[in-house]
């Protein structure tokens, strides 16, 4: 270790030895006891002691440098300012002090002890001779003073039969402190309670086992001797004989043994003594004894005692000296040595300093005044000269005056010495008085002036103080300090505690901190930067440097002042709110930085009143100081996010590891869980205090509510006789790794079952100021949101609801952790108090909902295979320990609620207050177990709680009730606040209500009320008219269902946006198509906020409200798995909807990032409606309670909403001409300013062009005939009859472009026409465009030279948004038979320019219906694992799968003229071995097939199973065979049954899903290719083709499955063959002969050994080679219900294929879908998975 190190050490010591005092005077006077004082005196003792070691340390250091290295630690300040000098000061100083309080504070009946006990003292002889009195004991709770204390105690009092049974016990009592006089101190002072009290103490403390632990640890932290030194060996040996000797009065060294204590011992020798003792004992083989080491230790500090003796001789002898003669030297030598030898102390004559003597010490202090007078002393330095000749510069390190410490005189009151010098700005009021005061020569007057800083009396100052941000510039890390701006200091200081939170980065500087009086005070640190900000001016921010105190000063102010009603103060936003309570100063500025934050604004009010000084770290003058208040306001109308899910943190993934590794259940089902520690070392102090006084509270609320004692009484009683909390056995020695917990009452007036709920405080911080919370991880969220689940619950038919008795008391807490979750109860108050551990997880603790719910979640992934319903209900459908579920209907309803009680039966839980809307789903439930039905002011109409909310279930509606309570108080801007967030609406139905109270809120703050602030009269008032509004709702109705069951044919999601001046809405309805002539429309919710303070433009708010109606449908649609629902939305705004169906780019950052935004969600139509039709006007504008029930707008939308889609609107709307549209400069994008003509609606009309100009012509001719009856009486028939000529339909052509044209292109024709240029970045610039005699506008180009048409060379132009547009694109795609996007474009180009090129058309045939099924692909899955059958060993074809194959042509005979008939091939395949079984049958029918499976099982023996495709496509099958199938699929039912009373099982796949019988299918094919190239185009006799069919056989089970072995001499494989060869079909089991050597076996077991290699290869090798995926190695996402599907049919073209809706999924063991039933129109199907 450095020595700087060293002084750095020293330093802490420095500063511990001067801060006793006055840390024991900061305990005040009631806590400074003997006991107090004692203790501190031995940690002042133990402090000064470390420092003299140091100090050696440092010594020698310094003796051992030489040359420029000593030089330079002569320079150090530790040697330079006599850092030893001081310290010793300080020591002295304080240790008078201590001495002196401990003489006052001596428990007085010692003398009366001492009195009594005299008769003992007197020798027998009658002597006149008196032994020195004998001190009583004292006894402070410590084992290594029990023993001494119990002996000297019995002998003096327990035995004296002078004294009585009272007076020992008084004795006892007084002779004890602390932790034993707590003990006794309730046992009253009567003669009979002596023996119970002394055997109190005897029972707790004589304890052998903690004794001997005590005396060990003693003997075992003695420290080791690190240098040649008799002292320090005299401090081993006699700290080692003392704890020996306790340990014999416990038997303990006997037991040990000699060598321990030995081996001990000699580990702390120095290595000068450890080598003299290896070397006394290297002869002997047998250990030494401590004897022997005792007598080595004797002699060995004889040894060193004369060597050092001898040292310090020929030190003083060879001594330079101070003069050249030889006579000088000798007597400058013999003057040396009588001046050591004559210096003895004053008082006992001892050879030391009279400072150190202890017997002056143990004097009072009037006592050592009269040793100091007597002697001639002086009272300074308590050297021989007086006073006035003292040189000495030191003083008093108490009050800094002309005394020596040992003479101080203290106050006579503690607390009035303790209030002295507290602060820096007292002190300087303090401290003059008592440097300018004159020093005298008289002992009596020094005393007087010595006394007098403490008896000035001032009044308190403040000073300027203030609560920042201070933070590291590094790491970020922050945190809220307090400051003092100190400009009378010349840097800036900053505690080692802010230094260490914050983790700033240090810097080494050891700078003495000098203060009044030129005194050093402290040795700095370090330095270290750190950045500060202001808590309410989050612009200014300054850096500092700041050097590192391990304090700065004593609290400020001193203590609590009284603040008054400054006038000039009023209204002053204060940088210290909290200036007047006593709190720690973290930082102070010093001159350095104080120009920096000071402004030109002071306040000065009259003489004796504080100063307010404007800062940079204040904003205005107009703000409150209640920040907490001010963020909820805040909340009302700043930018709403609706909850997005985050990544777990470091913390809560520490949790969800913890919990995953300490989860466990009992042999019941029940969970065991551990509490999620964030560090298991930290000792969180003493809880128990703290939970007594809140017992002792709640007691004395006892007392004046019986009814409270007796309901809290039995609470605790049933959680006891439940066995949720059992009395603690063991009373815990450290209680810093207890905790207790403090509890209290709630009552819920509103709950059915349990009125008083006790809690229990986990937050209440300890002596250490922690709390067990602290240490607590609050784990991630599991918990679904309470609006999430309501959502969910409206989706049911049929609704039912209930909750968890005692959920978290249900799931128990590991032994090792109950210690953290005592509590103190009894029933009466005159019972002792017991201590009882909680079992269970405890409602107060901060993981305890993470605990709860994740327990839930665990149960489910244990059990939930077993329950599928009633895990979705606990993952999906459950807040808390509240369960809303639904169902499709009652059966279904009461199979759920089945399901879920077993669920939650096996982790130990249990369901109560069940409800529901129909009440046969309930039949099953007990009534004890079912909800009692509530009134309150509904009209007398029964309901029940659900999530907060009253609902109804005799309509399945949704109710509310007014729960403010309206006061005659005057109204402020806080009771506002508290009324109005006593609305309660998690999912928006009365937006139109709540955001008047909003509105009003934000009006209150614009206004700048204070919150106490009564409000004026008029806006009194209007809270008033609000409030009696408020009344009327109980009339709001909102159904809970919203339509949705499987026998809807379909939902879509309606979202209406709107915004105010005041606030923006958004409101999602959903449509329902409850059958062909019904639809239903229900609210869904609804989210509002009020607009900004700062003023922002309405089409800026309506962007804001598309935006959160975005954010809100995109919550909804996740919530309710509405991914694939058609989504409208609607909005009254034409700018905002020109905004968001424009790209991005074009628009201003505001714009731009919401339109973005708004764009991402891409699925959205988005469509304009008319502010009167608009549901979000009513959210944002407000509305009262009576105008909500009677609008059908809010609850069911717009009317024509209910209707069919072409009831709904369908203009768009231009924004008008004269609107900023906030385009980004530099883009140049064409907007026609012209109002554009109103197009005809007729295009709209239809949908295809052919119609639109056959519909035009007639309209045209009717026009022509109209006129012509006009001019003339005769009419041109030719013009009004017949078909429609290709003329007239060229005409209406004609008409339409020229139409939309004049529409679209208005102004760019007028510019054409005035020879005016477009501008270079028009889209119309690159063309050319000019205008040709007919008026219409056409491409100019550059192929005025080809040999093309005119209309191919100028073709039309036409804008690409246009609907003739799309009649256009749509004509021509139908014209190229849905050609792609190249061939249509060049087919209209023919013609037609449509701006845009391709992108129209591209997006035309993405929207095009027949182009998107043919372009539909199959869906697929990762490819599943193999069945059971497949690897597992089995006989061969005892797992078979089976098909046809056909049919063939079979001749009846042989020879010319036989007639040919159908025949079909049955092939059975082994699962196992892959081995194939042909059989040749004359049909197809249910006779013929039995037969083949006859022959079959003769021959292969009885299949276990076998699986077959569904009877709808078997591979390989032409168009007959399926027909013959499909009539036949009958009889594929009655094979099943036949084949079942054999014992067979069949299972089929799905229809349409031959991949899933990939294993017969591969045999399919191998039969047909060997048939084709043997037989080809030959007909073959039926037993021809069996024969045939046998060698294909054959030669299939033949072909290798893997190579046996790698030797390329060995060409066998492993085939089929293998296992159908050398055993019988009914094989009898036989022992394994696969270890046997070959020379032991028979020739049939050599056979049988061949049979088991073949299956041994089979499983390690064959089954290999089914790890790869050979296709479908991508995971897809699942299919989900709801989804829409086509349906491919290989007999239809896709432009038919049925669509259908996904009602069930069928997920295979690794929860991938492959299977799924589906819904078409007319049928319901079970399919697999991949479809399109």
């Amino acid at each position: 270790m450095s020595i700087e190190e060293h002084i750095e050490r020293q330093n802490d010591y420095i500063w511990r030895i001067s801060r006793a005092v006055d840390n024991l005077r900061k305990l005040g006077e009631a806590k400074i006891t003997y006991g107090q004082v004692k203790s501190r005196l031995n940690a002042l003792n133990s402090s000064w002691n470390k420092f003299q070691d140091n100090h050696e340390k440092i010594s020698e250091i310094k003796f051992a440098a030489k040359g420029d290295q000593l030089d330079a630690i002569k320079k150090l300040s530790y040697f330079a300012k006599d850092y030893y000098g001081l310290c010793e000061e300080h020591f002295l100083s304080s240790e008078g002090v201590m001495l002196d309080l401990l003489e006052s504070l001596k428990p007085a009946p010692a003398a009366t002890a001492q009195a009594a006990a005299a008769p003992q003292d007197a020798p027998a002889g009658g002597s006149s001779k008196r032994l020195p009195r004998i001190e009583l004991p004292t006894f402070a709770g410590s084992y290594s003073e029990w023993k001494p204390f119990h002996d000297l105690f019995s002998s003096m009092v327990r035995e004296n039969s002078q004294l009585s049974e009272v007076e020992k016990l008084h004795y006892l009592k007084t002779s004890v402190t602390d932790e034993p006089l707590q003990l006794i101190k309730n046992i009253s002072l009567t003669a009979e309670n002596f023996p119970r009290a002394w055997e109190t103490l005897v029972s707790r403390y004589e304890n052998k086992r903690l004794l001997t632990d005590s005396h060990l640890a003693t003997l075992f932290a003695i420290p080791r001797v690190t240098k040649k030194s008799s002292s320090e060996l005299k401090s081993l040996h006699s700290n080692t004989c003392e704890a020996l000797g306790a340990l014999e009065l416990l038997d303990g060294p006997e037991k040990l043994g000699d060598h321990i204590i030995v081996h001990m011992t000699i580990r702390k020798l120095d290595p000068a003594s450890l080598e003299q003792w290896e070397k006394s004992v290297s002869e002997k083989l047998e250990p030494p004894s401590f004897a022997e080491l005792k007598a080595f230790l004797i002699g060995r500090i004889h040894t060193l005692e004369a060597v050092e003796q001898a040292h310090a001789h020929n030190q003083i002898a060879t001594s330079k000296p101070h003069s050249s003669q030889g006579r000088s030297n000798l007597q400058t030598t013999r003057s040396h040595t009588a001046q050591s030898k004559e210096q003895s102390c004053a008082c006992c004559k001892g050879n030391h300093y009279i400072a150190f003597c202890s017997t002056f010490r143990d004097k009072s202090l009037d006592q050592r005044r009269e040793v100091v007078s007597a002697k001639k002393l002086c009272f300074n330095c308590l050297g021989t000269p007086q006073q006035k000749d003292c040189r000495s510069n030191k003083t008093c390190r108490v009050c800094n005056g002309r005394h020596h410490s040992l003479l101080h005189r203290n106050s006579s009151s503690i607390s009035t010495a303790a209030n002295r010098g507290t602060s820096q700005g007292q002190a300087a009021v303090a401290q003059p008085a008592v440097q300018n005061a004159p020093i005298s020569n008289s002992a009596s007057q020094v005393s007087n002036h010595s006394a007098q800083p403490t008896m000035i009396k001032r009044s308190p100052v403040l000073l300027a103080t203030v609560q920042l941000i201070a933070s590291n510039p590094e790491t970020g890390e922050r945190i809220i300090a307090r400051a003092l701006l100190g400009q009378g200091s010349e840097s800036s200081f900053v505690t080692e505690s802010l230094a260490q939170q914050l983790r700033l980065r240090r810097h080494q500087a050891t700078i003495p901190i000098i203060g009044v009086g030129a005194h050093q005070s402290a040795v700095t640190r370090g330095i270290a930067t750190l950045q500060l900000k202001s808590r309410t001016h989050t612009s200014f921010s300054c850096q500092v440097e700041a050097l590192v105190l391990p304090r700065l000063t004593s609290y400020l102010p001193s203590f609590r002042l009284l603040v008054e009603d400054w006038p000039h103060l009023r209204g002053l936003n204060l940088a210290d709110p909290s200036f007047a309570h006593p709190s720690q100063i973290d930082v102070i500025l010093g001159a350095d930085i104080y120009s920096n934050i000071i402004s030109q604004g002071v306040r000065r009010g009259s003489p004796g009143t504080p100063i307010a000084q404007e800062t940079q770290f204040v904003q205005g003058f107009q703000c409150s100081l209640d920040h907490e208040l001010l963020d909820l306001v805040q909340q009302f109308w700043k930018q709403e996010e609706v909850s997005k899910r985050l990544a777990l943190t470091s913390e809560e993934e520490r949790c969800e590891q913890h919990f995953r590794e300490t989860v466990s259940r009992t042999a019941s089902g029940r969970y065991v869980v551990r509490l999620p520690f964030k560090d298991n070392s930290v000792e969180l102090g003493n809880s128990r205090n703290p939970a007594h006084q809140m017992l002792l509270r709640l007691e004395k609320r006892f007392g004046s509510d019986a009814k409270l004692k007796e309901a809290y009484s039995s609470f605790l009683r049933e959680y006891r006789q439940l066995g949720h909390m059992r009395r603690a056995i063991n009373i815990p020695e450290d209680n810093s790794r207890v905790f207790y917990l403090p509890h209290h009452g709630v009552v819920r007036e509103g709950s059915s079952t349990t009125k008083l709920r006790v809690v229990f405080n986990g937050s209440r911080r300890t002596n250490l100021g922690l709390s067990l919370n602290d240490n607590l991880l609050v784990g991630p969220k599991v918990q679904s949101d309470l609006a999430d689940v309501l959502l969910r619950w409206r989706q049911y038919p049929v609704a039912f609801s209930s909750d968890i008795v005692k959920m978290y008391r249900q799931i128990l807490v590991h032994n090792d952790d109950q210690d953290f979750q005592r509590i103190l109860w009894r029933e009466e108050p005159e019972l002792p108090i017991e201590e009882y551990q909680l079992t269970t997880v405890t409602y107060g603790l901060a993981s305890a909902p993470y605990l709860a719910i994740r327990v839930l979640h665990q149960l489910v992934h244990d059990e939930g295979k077993q329950y599928p319903f009633a895990s979705h209900v606990i993952l999906e459908n459950m807040y808390v320990d509240d369960i809303l579920l639904g169902a499709e209907d009652v059966d279904q309803g009461r199979e759920k609620i089945n399901e879920l009680n077993q669920l939650l039966k096996a982790g130990g839980f249990e369901l109560q207050k069940w409800t529901s809307s129909h009440s046969e789903t309930l039949v099953d439930i007990s009534r004890n177990h079912q909800e009692i039905a509530m009134h309150l002011n509904l009209d007398q109409s029964p309901f029940f709680r659900a999530l907060g909310l009253a609902w109804r279930p005799d309509i399945d509606a949704f109710a509310f009730s007014p729960q403010i309570h309206q006061t005659r108080d005057n109204f402020t801007k806080r009771k506002v606040l508290s009324q109005t967030a006593q609305l309660f609406d998690p999912l928006g139905w009365l937006s139109p209500i709540t955001i008047r109270a909003k509105i009003f809120m934000q009006e209150l703050w614009a206004l700048g009320f204070d919150w106490d602030e009564p409000l004026s009269a008029s806006l009194s008032s209007r809270w008033i008219e609000f409030l009696q509004d408020l009344q009327g709702i109980s009339a709001v109705t909102i159904p809970r269902w919203i339509g949705l069951s499987s026998a809807s044919l379909g939902i879509e999601i309606h979202g209406f946006a709107d915004a105010s001046q005041s606030a923006l809405g958004a409101v999602i309805h959903a449509r329902t198509y409850i059958n062909t002539h019904e639809v239903r429309v229900s609210l869904v919710c609804a989210k509002t906020k009020v607009a900004p303070l700062k003023k922002v433009t309405i089409p800026r708010l309506e962007l804001c409200a598309a935006n959160l109606l975005v954010r809100l449908m995109c919550h909804v649609e996740k919530t309710l798995n509405f991914e694939n629902t058609p989504v409208y939305l609607w909005t009254d705004s034409t700018v905002a909807l020109a905004w968001i169906k424009s790209h991005p780019s074009r628009w201003k950052e505001f714009v731009r990032n919401r339109v973005t935004e708004i764009q991402e969600f891409a699925r959205a139509r988005w469509y304009h409606i008319s502010g009167s039709e608009n549901p979000a006007d009513l959210a944002s504008r407000g509305a009262s309670p009576e105008q909500l029930q009677k609008s059908e707008l809010w609850t069911f939308g717009p009317s024509w909403l209910s209707k069919p889609s072409v009831n709904w609107p369908s203009l768009s709307p231009r924004p008008e001409e004269n609107i900023h549209l906030e385009e980004r400069k530099g883009l140049s994008t064409h907007i026609a300013t012209a109002k554009p003509l109103q197009i005809w609606d007729l295009v709209d009309r239809y949908s295809k062009l052919s119609t639109l100009l056959k519909v035009t012509s007639l309209c045209k001719r009717a026009a022509n005939r109209f006129l012509a009856k006009t001019t003339s009486n005769h009419v041109n028939t030719s013009i009004t009859v017949g078909p429609i000529s290709t003329l007239e339909l060229s005409d209406a052509q004609l008409f339409w472009t020229k139409v939309t044209q004049q529409a679209y292109f208005a102004e760019e024709i007028r510019q054409i026409e005035t020879s005016s240029s477009l501008t270079r970045s028009h889209p119309l610039s690159r063309l050319t465009p000019f205008i040709d005699s007919n008026g219409f506008l056409r491409v100019g180009g550059r192929l005025n030279h080809s040999l093309l048409s005119y209309d191919e060379k100028h073709p039309f132009i036409l804008p690409r948004e246009s609907s003739f547009s799309t009649l256009i694109i749509d004509h021509h795609h139908r014209l190229t038979l849905h050609g792609g996007p190249q061939l249509t474009l060049a087919t209209i180009r023919q013609r037609y320019w449509i701006l845009g090129g391709r992108v129209p058309i591209r997006m035309f045939i993405h929207r095009c219906v027949p182009c998107a099924r043919h372009r539909a692909t199959l869906s697929s899955q990762q490819m599943g694992q193999l069945p059971q059958s497949r690897v597992t060993q089995s006989r061969p074809f005892l797992p078979s799968g089976v098909d046809y194959a056909g049919p063939f042509s079979i001749r009846a005979s042989r020879g010319r003229g036989a007639k040919s008939c159908k025949g079909y091939i049955v092939i059975f395949i082994c699962f196992t071995t892959s081995a194939v079984h042909l059989e040749l049958v004359s049909d197809y029918t249910t006779e013929a097939f039995i037969a083949a499976y006859k022959h079959f099982t003769s021959r292969r023996g009885i299949c276990a199973s076998i699986a077959s495709d569904c009877g709808t496509n078997l591979v390989g099958a032409d168009s007959e065979l399926r027909r013959l199938l499909a009539a036949s699929s009958k009889e594929f039912s009655e094979i099943a049954n036949i084949l079942a009373s054999h014992g067979t099982q069949w299972r089929f796949n799905p229809p349409s899903a031959p991949h899933f019988g990939g294993k017969w299918e591969a045999g399919v094919k191998s039969v047909k290719f060997h048939l084709k190239r043997v037989i080809g185009e030959a007909t073959q006799t039926f037993e021809q083709f069996a024969t045939l069919l046998t060698q294909v056989e054959a030669t299939l089970n033949s072909r290798p499955l893997c190579a046996i072995s790698d030797d390329p001499r060995d060409p066998s494989a492993l085939t089929p063959g293998y296992f159908l060869v050398g055993s019988a079909l009914n094989t009898i089991p036989e022992p394994s002969l696969i270890e046997v050597p070959d020379q032991r076996l028979s020739h049939w077991q050599h056979s049988r050994q061949m049979l088991e290699h073949f299956w041994k290869r089979w499983s390690t090798e064959y089954l290999q080679s089914f790890q790869n995926l050979s296709k479908w190695q991508t995971y897809h996402g699942n299919i989900k219900i709801g989804s829409i599907l086509l349906v491919k049919n290989e007999n239809l073209p896709p432009s038919v294929w049925p669509l259908a809706r996904v009602i069930e999924v069928h997920p295979g063991t690794d929860g991938l879908v492959r299977v799924v039933t589906v819904k078409t129109k007319s049928a319901v199907l079970k399919r697999s998975g991949r479809l399109r």
